[in-house]
């Protein structure tokens, strides 16, 4: 599909349609139409690709040609999974795959499986997808098919990726990539390449990252692959986000954006459009970042990808409490939050109980301030990140020295000091300032002092923002000797 001189293909086989079609030979016109199809994939128009697929598999449903039709449906199921409608992608590969068993067609049984294996991918059913994956590499390796077992092995290896089994991927992939060289087919060369130099970074080896991911480069604008292109430009962004350079960054991440909408490929849109969000949001720019999440927001919508659709409510929600919308944000919180209850993501429930209990605070609700953060924090103390428990329990402390509930307060600095060494040294510092404060409240002025010495020591040495509020706390103490009120 991607060799050859594919403008001079065209023409002739644009030509021979037309006679075809006059002389009224739909053997020839389907085979032709196919060819079109594959034509029309290498110049990235897949919408037209499909319509020629679509117009073929007529013509093969009239001949009843079994194995014509399940090779159109395997590759009508690519290029709409590619447009991004997943669930038409899966009906013409299930079609396909009754057709392909009926016919006896190995090969194209394993390519189905595989398709019907990325679709699960896709949803994040990652048990289902490795499942048909599994099922498709069996049947490959018994007919010694090279590409498709290359093709699966790939797949399996983002099964792996996504499951944080890093050793696993990289096994997965380097298997495939070797299989691909063997056969030569670029395209799974440089999906695989692509794939590992991803792998690479969340193994946090950039040097190897870069090595894949430049032949990757190379290779994908040599056979002009824009969805390669634009998942290369997505994990290049990524390397030099890591490396601190946010607007190099957003170049990248723009550019792969840009080749995505030209193919359709919403899926790749989506996850683009997150990370350019999260760029402008930590630039400061809730404008640029609100209106790439909403867009974000709505193709995730239309892919009903549920995960990424709560975690761009919760951006949103992050927003609007910027913007002081408290009754926007609380409204997009709630939103993400039924749906992380419906997945049972312990962490991100326990973050968006945590941003509710935020706007509770500020609404002056403290009583359900409270409720938030102690379902919260019940939660937090189950989720593998040592950290999230300091947090709630910090913001606990605070809660209840505003509300002069000072055991309660000790209570919550004392456990973050004792749990946190090692882990969370912000967190600390913040417990030896709110043990400052309970012992003002308590009239032990010296006590005070102490533990708020010991806070802006450390806030000192991490060049914390909150050093100036500290020290400016110490010197109220020194000239008053009550800051009781002070946070």
């Amino acid at each position: 599909m991607y060799h050859g001189d594919h403008r001079q293909a065209e023409v002739l086989a644009q030509e021979g349609l037309d006679l075809a079609r006059q002389s009224g030979d739909m053997y020839v016109s389907s085979g032709l139409l196919q060819i079109l199809g594959a034509t029309a994939v290498y110049q990235g128009d897949y919408t037209r690709a499909k319509t020629c697929w679509q117009e073929a598999l007529t013509l093969a449903r009239q001949l009843g040609d079994l194995d014509i039709m399940s090779s159109l449906y395997q590759n009508l199921g690519m290029v709409t999974e590619s447009l991004g409608d997943a669930a038409q992608a899966e009906a013409y590969y299930q079609e396909g795959l009754t057709s392909a068993r009926q016919f006896g067609h190995q090969r194209i049984v394993s390519a189905l499986l595989q398709g019907l294996g990325t679709i699960a991918l896709q949803r994040k059913n990652h048990a289902q997808a490795e499942k048909y994956l599994q099922e498709g590499l069996v049947v490959a390796r018994q007919i010694d098919n090279y590409e498709i077992i290359s093709g699966i092995l790939s797949s399996l290896g983002v099964v792996a990726a996504r499951s944080r089994d890093f050793i696993q991927a990289t096994a997965y992939l380097q298997e495939g990539l070797a299989l691909a060289r063997q056969t030569g087919h670029q395209v799974n060369i440089c999906s695989l390449l692509q794939r590992l130099g991803e792998v690479m970074i969340y193994r946090e080896d950039y040097v190897q990252a870069e090595k894949y991911l430049l032949e990757a480069w190379e290779l994908a604008r040599k056979i002009n692959h824009p969805e390669i292109m634009s998942a290369l430009l997505t994990n290049i962004g990524d390397m030099v986000a890591v490396k601190g350079n946010g607007e190099q960054a957003k170049i990248y991440w723009q550019e792969g954006l840009k080749l995505a909408r030209q193919i359709g490929h919403r899926e790749r849109m989506s996850i683009l459009l997150t990370k350019l969000g999260g760029m402008f949001f930590l630039g400061g720019d809730l404008i640029q970042a609100e209106k790439a999440w909403h867009e974000g927001l709505e193709i995730a919508g239309q892919l009903e990808d549920q995960e990424t659709i709560a975690g761009l409510l919760m951006n949103l929600g992050q927003v609007a409490f910027l913007q002081a919308d408290y009754e926007g944000a609380e409204v997009y919180f709630q939103k993400s939050l039924v749906l992380a209850r419906q997945a049972g993501q312990q962490q991100p429930i326990s973050l968006l109980l945590r941003s509710l209990g935020q706007i509770a605070v500020c609404r002056e609700d403290y009583r359900k301030a409270e409720k938030y953060w102690q379902e919260g924090l019940e939660i937090a103390r189950q989720v593998n990140d040592q950290r999230l428990p300091v947090a709630f329990l910090c913001n606990l402390g605070q809660l209840y020295v505003n509300q002069q509930q000072l055991d309660k307060a000790s209570t919550c600095f004392h456990e973050v000091i004792q749990t946190a060494q090692g882990i969370d040294q912000e967190g600390i510092a913040h417990a030896f300032f709110g043990l400052a404060q309970v012992a003002v409240a308590q009239g032990d002025k010296d006590e005070a002092r102490r533990q708020g010495e010991k806070s802006l020591g450390m806030f000192e040495a991490m060049r914390s923002s909150k050093t100036t509020e500290v020290r400016e706390w110490l010197n109220l103490l020194s000239v008053t000797g009550n800051t009781a009120d002070a946070s």
